[in-house]
């Protein structure tokens, strides 16, 4: 087994809050973006200066050199705000993570370094992998892909611009997730078993998606401006309120290093 160890030392809590944590989608089992870009991984309270992260790597039974990272400020929302960039890691790299500070520990076991891809849009993009012909036999056969992992990002909105959110579906694989595959987007997990027979490389798969959206509410507020684009707010309806989905359901991602985006949209702006 490959294996990278983690350990921030002296992560210490700031008045007020509820524990040092990490951003709600890093989870267990889940793919970093492999190199040669770095990846980084990230969460909530505040950092002692001179803080380090070591990792200490295996590849294929063979020992690396120790390898640092540097816990920094962030700054985007709250002081205690920090990031760990990692160095860069070659595909398929699996890794155990421990982040500790003082009596607290964090950790995140089997991450495996890959492709990381977010896949967005409207329903057509929603469509699951249970809805499909054949969907008792492709679900099976998907079990033969255990190095695609995939999940489904919370259907939240939000008013503001948000540093986190959750997930409905865990970090799963076809294997161990076989259940969770059935609710999982069918144009999202398609592409990715096609690009994975091309290349072979690990594919981390981020389901962040609402049918019957607009594009606008998955445009930022600065991207709006920028095309002249009316406010336009729908209590009643505020998944399709402009950047609504933007702020809750992407902006929390753009921390992430990720290979690529795949978007289906369309059918909620054929009026244009």
């Amino acid at each position: 087994m490959v294996k990278t160890v983690l350990l921030a030392a002296a992560l210490v809590l700031s008045p007020g809050t509820h524990g040092l944590r990490l951003a709600q989608f890093f989870q267990d089992g889940m793919v970093l973006q492999r190199e040669p870009q770095s990846t980084t991984v990230y969460g909530f309270e505040e950092l002692i200066p001179g803080t380090e992260a070591v990792l200490t790597c295996s590849l294929r039974g063979r020992d690396l050199p120790p390898q640092i990272g540097i816990p920094v400020k962030t700054g985007f929302k709250a002081e205690g705000d920090w990031m760990v960039e990692l160095p860069p890691q070659e595909a398929g790299t699996i890794c155990d993570i421990e982040i500790v500070g003082g009596e607290e520990e964090l950790s995140l076991s089997q991450v495996i370094f890959g492709d990381v891809w977010v896949c967005s849009g409207q329903s057509n993009m929603v469509f699951n992998m249970n809805g499909i012909f054949n969907s008792s036999e492709e679900i099976a056969a998907a079990a033969a892909y255990p190095d695609i992992r995939f999940t489904i990002i919370e259907r939240v909105t939000s008013d503001v611009e948000e540093d986190d959110v959750g997930t409905t579906i865990p970090w799963s694989d076809p294997v161990n997730g076989n259940r969770n595959l059935k609710s999982f987007s069918a144009v999202c997990f398609f592409y990715a078993m096609n690009v994975y027979d091309q290349l072979g490389v690990p594919m981390g798969l981020i389901d962040s998606a609402w049918g019957g959206t607009r594009v606008e509410a998955w445009s930022s507020q600065d991207a709006l401006d920028a095309c002249e684009i009316e406010d336009n707010v729908m209590p009643n309806n505020p998944q399709n309120s402009n950047s609504y989905l933007w702020n809750s359901m992407i902006h929390p991602l753009r921390k992430m290093t990720v290979k690529g985006f795949l978007w289906y949209q369309g059918e909620a702006n054929a009026n244009w």
